[in-house]
């Protein structure tokens, strides 16, 4: 099975430098056309999306459906759900990044503390981990073994949460059953592969879970394998779904706080199953790509303006008779 995990397309806050965690920014018009290159680059390089599950905030949607309109053969549904929206950044919503000095810097790299998330009434990175956790058990580990092994399946979310959702994943695997692309390990922030750096607008992580028929890579020169766990992850698959906070938002998202991870359905669901990990932050889909001119390429995208080929009808097919 492969999973893409992919980030939305640009917003109008992304380039006013505005955090918008739970706030559903808008598209800008250069946001929809990167969501237009990634569907025609999956669609043309045989990406068969069987299945599309999205953030409900609008930008992730939208470019979910960019994905799923050239996905002709497939047809795949689109499930959106609050579990995979963006951290809602309480007191920082919706302010200038800039004017926020140091701190800008730990909330680029999520690593604000849980006595400042308290204070500026953020969702905790417990939470986080805890909705990453309630998506794998309710949504992904369901279909790992039960579909075919080219089945494909495009998660699209938002920046700090696609961090969480990885490592929660990584959790449920050992290091010995994780391998990386050779060429993808220049792209780690960090000593192990739970530091992604930050994901590019529509950029991309991808990688395959597959059975384990004696772990043999398709080729070995071209995987190795990496740390993947700190120390304190070592063994750590219990839920911390117990965490789930009571955090202010415009939209609350509604937990059931009994939620665990069956450790019995870890073991033996996962225990033949290993990753390999084919491309980080791929943004292959933009190459030569250029913001439009004259800064209407930052400006909100109106559904209700005609792209440029509508305005050219497609040429009939048929010969004309003479």
């Amino acid at each position: 099975m492969k999973l893409l995990l992919i980030r939305h397309g640009e917003t109008v806050d992304n380039v006013s430098g505005i955090y918008a965690g739970s706030l559903d920014s808008s598209l800008t018009n250069h946001g929809l056309i990167q969501t237009d290159k990634l569907g025609r680059y999956l669609q043309k390089n045989g990406y068969q999306i069987n299945q599309i599950f999205s953030s409900d905030l609008q930008r992730a949607f939208l470019t979910a459906h960019a994905i799923q309109k050239y996905q002709i053969n497939s047809s795949p549904s689109i499930t959106r759900l609050k579990h995979l929206r963006e951290q809602d950044l309480g007191f920082f919503e919706g302010r200038k990044i800039s004017s926020q000095g140091p701190i800008s810097k730990l909330l680029s790299n999520n690593v604000i503390d849980e006595k400042v998330s308290i204070q500026r009434k953020m969702e905790s990175t417990r939470s986080l981990d805890a909705r990453a956790d309630i998506f794998i058990d309710n949504y992904l580990l369901n279909l790992v073994g039960n579909e075919a092994e080219n089945y494909t399946i495009a998660i699209v979310s938002h920046g700090i949460f696609l961090g969480r959702l990885w490592r929660a994943l990584l959790k449920r695997f050992s290091s010995s059953k994780i391998r990386i692309q050779s060429d993808c390990s220049r792209k780690l922030t960090g000593p192990n592969l739970k530091y992604l750096g930050n994901w590019s607008n529509t950029g991309y992580l991808e990688f395959d879970i597959l059975e384990d028929r004696g772990f043999h890579p398709r080729s070995k020169t071209d995987f190795n394998t990496i740390s993947v766990h700190d120390t304190s992850d070592v063994g750590s698959q219990q839920s911390s779904s117990r965490y789930l906070d009571r955090h202010k938002c415009n939209n609350p998202i509604h937990y059931d706080a009994s939620h665990r991870i069956s450790e019995s359905r870890i073991n033996h669901h996962l225990l033949n199953f290993f990753i390999e990990v084919r491309a980080i932050n791929s943004q292959d889909h933009l190459n030569g790509l250029q913001k439009l001119r004259g800064g209407t390429g930052n400006l909100k995208h109106d559904p209700s303006q005609k792209t440029i080929d509508k305005y050219f009808p497609v040429a009939n097919k048929k010969q004309r008779v003479l």
